[in-house]
């Protein structure tokens, strides 16, 4: 298996790093000549086999760690790498052309996407929207995929209006990573629901971000990480010790 490794302190394969992975070249297929296309998607076939081992049938959660032994470190995955998963498979159902990969994904989509409603990650709530949004591309008549995604939406809106301040235009009082993730799930959401409300606050907590992140004009890795008030800034010193920007 040439699968993508996660570059942690151990070095162990991970089921986030193989979904990031299988909707880059889900997106590259869409972009490239047919003799490329099928270079993409036999690598799509490897990060697509991690995906189907890395689910466990009984819990029908992902596992996110998997040693160089092949053997899984974890009964199953943090909500986070759990969304990111269904994100890359329905990224997949929306627009793969390759039939066998849309029937693994459609199983691990169905069996998957219930659980992530008693999930309480703001950033698997975002990927989750992300998932469904994609999924819709093909099956836009899905009730409960529809009703989910209310669902998630107005979580996050809520999260918005409850952690939001003139000052502080975001869903937490402490901005870590992915960040950007949530204004966007919340763009697309709002733009195909037709709710004005949630395009706004996409828009506002993206703008946001984009000037937080600033440095001398330039968007800069190193003020990923913010926080708003003394219990987030106790959090922020927590993160910042576990926390290094890759070089």
């Amino acid at each position: 298996m040439r699968s993508s490794t996660c570059q942690t302190s151990r070095k162990v394969y991970c089921t986030d790093d193989n979904a990031r992975a299988f909707i880059l070249t889900l997106l590259l297929e869409e972009t490239t000549s047919l003799a490329t296309q099928l270079q993409f998607e036999h690598l799509a076939s490897i990060y697509l086999a991690f995906l189907w081992d890395a689910f466990d049938q009984e819990t029908c959660r992902f596992r996110n760690f998997m040693s160089h032994q092949r053997h899984w470190l974890e009964r199953e995955g943090s909500e986070d790498s759990h969304a990111r998963a269904l994100w890359a498979t329905g990224t997949a159902l929306g627009r793969s052309k390759n039939e066998g990969h849309r029937n693994l994904c459609a199983l691990l989509f169905q069996r998957g996407l219930p659980t992530v409603e008693n999930f309480s990650s703001p950033r698997a709530w975002a990927f989750a929207l992300l998932a469904i949004q994609e999924y819709l591309r093909a099956f836009s008549g899905d009730r409960s995929a529809n009703q989910l995604r209310e669902v998630l939406t107005n979580r996050l809106v809520e999260l918005f209006r409850t952690n939001s301040s003139d000052d502080w235009v975001w869903f937490e009082s402490v901005a870590t990573y992915d960040n950007a993730r949530l204004s966007q799930a919340m763009i697309l959401s709002g733009y195909w629901t037709s709710r004005g409300d949630v395009v706004e606050v996409g828009l506002r907590s993206l703008r946001w971000l984009v000037e937080r992140q600033k440095a001398d004009g330039v968007i800069s890795r190193r003020s990923a990480v913010m926080a708003s008030g003394p219990a987030a800034m106790n959090a922020l010193a927590l993160i910042s010790n576990h926390w290094k920007p890759t070089p």
